[in-house]
């Protein structure tokens, strides 16, 4: 349930508020694209928060922490230069030798090349199909839905005997 036209170009999450920033429309050099911002105290689902934590693998391969290090995903910032998806991943590291955890930023990296002459690194393999399910989640999310769903505890109006009666027929004269 992804709306086409929405480009998204930040998806957060700090534990208590989600803020997803994006642009709609193509827009041009001379009139760009309307950009819009959410931030909500509504929890993400499950799945949401699912997608944001799988981009820890991809945290741990580019700064190249072998063995992987304990990181918790905060947030991607995205580029679509030319039409090509780039990512920023954003994270912290818990530190047993400080009271604040280490600010995790990759390098921004494409998930293709721009050009057929443009060189360097790459998205590392299977990042781009992690994206862009966050992508769906976050957009599902603006859109209304991927939110956790709050549980009513209604009373139990039976008894052991069965259940309640019920309520009278409203008298009609």
């Amino acid at each position: 349930m992804s709306d086409s036209s929405m480009r998204l170009t930040k998806v957060r999450w700090d534990g208590k508020r989600v803020t997803i920033t994006y642009t709609r429309g193509r827009g041009t050099e001379e009139n760009p694209a309307d950009e819009f911002s959410l931030s909500c105290s509504d929890e993400p689902s499950r799945a949401f928060k699912d997608a944001l934590a799988a981009l820890a693998k991809d945290l741990n391969v580019i700064c190249e922490f072998n063995p992987p290090a304990r990181v918790t995903v905060r947030s991607v910032s995205l580029t679509w230069k030319n039409d090509i998806l780039g990512a920023v991943i954003s994270g912290l590291k818990h530190l047993t030798s400080a009271n604040t955890p280490l600010v995790l930023n990759t390098p921004h990296l494409p998930s293709e090349k721009y050009g057929p002459n443009a060189g360097g690194p790459l998205m590392p393999d299977g990042m781009r199909e992690r994206l862009r399910n966050l992508l769906d989640e976050a957009s599902r999310y603006v859109l209304g839905g991927a939110r956790e769903q709050p549980r009513m505890d209604l009373p139990d109006r039976g008894s052991e005997d069965g259940p309640a009666p019920a309520p009278p027929s409203p008298k009609v004269h």
